[in-house]
C-alpha cells in the first residue's frame, strides 16, 4: 500500500494526529512529506469544493433575480 492509500484509509484527522506525534519521522523524511503534500491537497480539494458551491448558489440567485425582474417588468407593462 502506497502513502495515498494509507492516508486515505486512516484519514485526515489520524493523518494529522500521527504527524504530530513524530509517527512520520522528521521534516526530511518522506513519509513526513507525504503527509504534509496530502493534507495540503485535502484543504484544496474543500476549497475547491467549497468555491464550486458558492459559484452554484450564486448562479441559482441570479437566476431567481432575473426571473423577478422578468415578471416585475411584465406586471408594470400590464398597467
Amino acid at each position: 500500500m502506497n502513502f495515498t492509500d494509507e492516508f486515505n484509509k486512516i484519514g485526515e484527522h489520524e493523518v494529522r494526529k500521527r504527524l504530530a506525534h513524530g509517527d512520520y519521522g522528521d521534516t526530511r523524511n518522506p513519509h513526513y512529506i507525504s503527509a504534509q503534500e496530502w493534507l495540503h491537497s485535502q484543504e484544496v480539494a474543500r476549497e475547491e469544493a467549497l468555491n464550486e458551491e458558492t459559484l452554484s448558489i450564486s448562479r441559482k440567485a441570479l437566476s431567481i433575480s432575473e426571473d423577478a425582474n422578468r415578471i416585475a417588468l411584465e406586471a408594470n407593462s400590464s398597467w
